[in-house]
Order: structure tokens, then C-alpha cells, then sequence
């Protein structure tokens, strides 16, 4: 039986793209017959089964600036963890330590390895260092960190070509790329619903705009209360579902009414959310690949964002794409006359459900997994 396990530090409890990515990962290759565990960080270790897979949670200290996520450094209790299990593939989600740690050690093992690179180094560093000149120093470090971490790895798979040419620039030339999915039991069109926008207390006649995911610097979301501030008030109603450190930043700029759904595990009654709203805004500049648009988009949601990062391989409506913020305020307008009947939203959903689902994903990953283990080159 063929074994793989997981390690990354992007995952926790109010976690994204990355935790959603290895819980459906664990129900694919259950029914496939493979064994799969899976390494990450908590306040404490302990080990859980979920979707059929091991998950063993090690003690770890929280990452600088950042509200959710652990620094998985216990070197000891990894390899520990791994001789127990013994992987045929070791597929590492994280860009700091772990990538030398598991490369140093494969041979000894006898396990072939894989980096997804899941995350933009040089746009969170970015965002985080807010003077100018320390902004471009963030370019020169993160390239040193990918140069050093991922240069080793059997295969590098990048989760759309954005982040695949940015990294072969790099150096890093023995990579792939394999785009997320979307889960399609749950993220499907369904004709809005006035009932369920009266059971989440949401205005029955208001253009409803909808933001999924963090509310941290990395995503600009402050920048999302800007353009929602220069709509009519009358007019329109901002959701917003997700949390993160910008959240009292956020809600002090915004100046007209908005409904808050915080964090949800439920991914139904995200579908459900995402079904009664009309247009989906992200003004996030970095996008790996934006699980939250897909989803978005296969509930029927034209999406606008900046024509920036992954978005302009993952967004259907490609004439929805921007250059500024003003572009931003007018499109919404636009959208909002021609971009949500019935007929648009399905034949959104209808794509995106076709072009990007899971299975699709784990097919993919899987081929990549069998050439490694018999010496293919890909």
C-alpha cells in the first residue's frame, strides 16, 4: 500500500485554502486504498483521525505575526513521527525549515519528496514590512529562503503557472503545476432564495457584494472598505465572512451597513451564503491560487478582483479584472446591471464546477506521485 504523509505549518482551526486542500486530499486517497498522515502544529501533540487519515498534532510555537498559525520546530518528534509511519512520499506545505529538514533526511529513509509551494513568501513579507525600504529587501530575502528550501525537492508542484514561472525565475526549475478544486456537493448554483436572506437578517432589495477569507494585511482588506465606502449606500449590502487581525480595523473604516459572519467551518451555510449574495470582491494582490473565488464562482458569483497574482487563470468573467481602485468602484457598478441574472450565474457555476474540482486535483497528484516512485522524470 502506498504511503504518503503531509507536513506544513498552514494549518489550524480558522485556517484556509490549505487546510481545506488536505482535508479533501485525506477523502481521496482513502477511497483510492493509500495511507495518508499528516504532521502539523497545535498548542499540543495529540493524534486524531479525520477523513480517514492520522493526523498527529505537535506542540508548536506561534508564528511571528501571525494570529493563527504554528512554527512546527521540533526536529526530534517529526522524524519520529515518520520513521513510525514510514512514507513512500513526503509532500512538504511549508517554505521555512521544514523543506531542508525532510530533504536531509530522504535518502537515509528512502522516501522521495514534494514542496507545494502554497504560500507567496515575498507579498506576505511585504505586507508585513511597511517601510520602503525594508519592502525591498523583502524581494532579495524571500528569494534567498525559496532558493535555499525548495532547491532539493524531488518536485516542486505550484498551485497555478503565476506562481510557477515566479519561482523557475528563481532558479527552481523542476516543478509542476496542479490547480485546487472545488468541492462539487457543496459549492453548486442554486437560485437565490429571498427566505434565506430573512433568516441572516440581509436586505431583500440590495445588490449583496460578498468577501471570503482573512482579514489580515496580506489580503489588503482595508482596502476593501475603501472601494464598499464609494458605492451608494442605498444600494448595495457588504458581507463579509472570515477573521484575522484587521477585524476592528476593518469594521471601525467601514462606513455604511455590513453583516458579519466571522469564520465558518460549516462550508454549507458558506454555499448557502455565497448563493443568496450577487457579486463576490477580493482586493488581495497575492493569490497563490484563491480557493475562495473558485468556491464563489461554482455557487454562480461573478467575481471582481485586481488583475494581479493567480486571479486572472482562476476568474471566468476575465473582462471583470482591474488595474486600480477607481476601476474597482465603476466595475462593480457594471457588474452589478448586466453580470447577475440566473443565466450568467449559471453558466459561471457550470465552468468552474467543470474546470476545477478535486478529483481533477488528486488525479493529477497521484500520476506525479507513481513517476516519482519509478524513477520517471517529469
Amino acid at each position: 500500500m502506498l504511503k504518503v504523509l503531509d507536513i506544513t505549518h498552514f494549518y489550524s482551526k480558522k485556517s484556509g485554502g490549505i487546510k481545506t486542500y488536505l482535508l479533501e486530499k485525506s477523502k481521496y486517497l482513502f477511497k483510492k486504498g493509500i495511507n495518508h498522515s499528516l504532521i502539523v502544529p497545535d498548542k499540543e501533540d495529540y493524534i486524531k483521525n479525520i477523513n480517514n487519515a492520522k493526523y498527529y498534532f505537535v506542540k508548536s510555537p506561534p508564528l511571528p505575526f501571525s494570529k493563527y498559525y504554528r512554527l512546527l520546530l521540533n526536529k526530534a518528534k517529526i522524524f519520529e513521527i515518520i520513521e513510525k509511519e514510514e512514507p513512500d512520499i513526503v509532500e512538504v506545505g511549508s517554505p521555512y525549515f521544514l523543506p531542508s529538514w525532510i530533504n536531509e533526511k530522504k535518502d537515509f529513509f528512502g522516501y522521495r519528496t514534494v514542496g507545494f509551494f502554497h504560500s507567496n513568501i515575498e507579498g506576505s513579507l511585504s505586507s508585513i514590512l511597511k517601510l520602503k525600504q525594508l519592502k525591498k529587501s523583502s524581494s532579495l530575502i524571500s528569494e534567498k529562503i525559496i532558493k535555499k528550501e525548495y532547491s532539493d525537492f524531488d518536485i516542486v508542484i505550484t498551485p497555478s503557472k503565476y506562481i510557477e514561472n515566479y519561482i523557475n525565475k528563481i532558479g527552481i526549475e523542476n516543478t509542476t503545476t496542479v490547480y485546487l478544486g472545488v468541492d462539487r456537493t457543496t459549492f453548486f448554483y442554486r437560485k437565490k432564495e429571498t427566505t434565506l436572506r430573512a433568516k441572516y437578517n440581509i436586505p431583500k432589495d440590495k445588490i449583496i457584494l460578498i468577501y471570503v477569507g482573512r482579514l489580515t494585511q496580506d489580503k489588503d482588506i482595508l482596502e476593501l472598505a475603501d472601494i464598499y465606502n464609494n458605492l451608494d449606500h442605498n444600494k448595495y449590502h457588504l458581507i463579509i465572512v472570515g477573521s484575522g487581525n484587521k477585524k476592528k480595523k476593518l469594521f471601525k473604516k467601514i462606513k455604511f451597513n455590513f453583516t458579519y459572519f466571522g469564520y465558518l467551518q460549516n462550508k454549507k451555510q458558506l454555499a448557502q451564503i455565497l448563493s443568496l449574495s450577487d457579486i463576490y470582491i477580493t482586493t488581495s494582490k497575492i493569490e497563490t491560487f484563491g480557493l475562495s473565488v473558485v468556491e464563489a464562482q461554482a455557487c454562480g458569483l461573478p467575481v471582481i478582483a485586481y488583475k494581479l497574482g493567480s486571479l486572472p487563470e482562476v476568474v471566468y468573467k476575465k473582462e471583470l479584472l482591474v488595474d486600480s481602485k477607481d476601476e474597482f468602484i465603476k466595475m462593480i457598478e457594471n457588474a452589478s446591471k448586466y453580470y447577475i441574472t440566473e443565466n450568467i450565474r449559471k453558466e459561471i457555476s457550470i465552468f468552474t464546477r467543470n474546470y476545477f474540482s478535486w478529483e481533477k486535483t488528486f488525479n493529477k497528484l497521484l500520476e506525479i506521485y507513481n513517476q516519482l516512485l519509478i524513477n520517471v522524470k517529469i
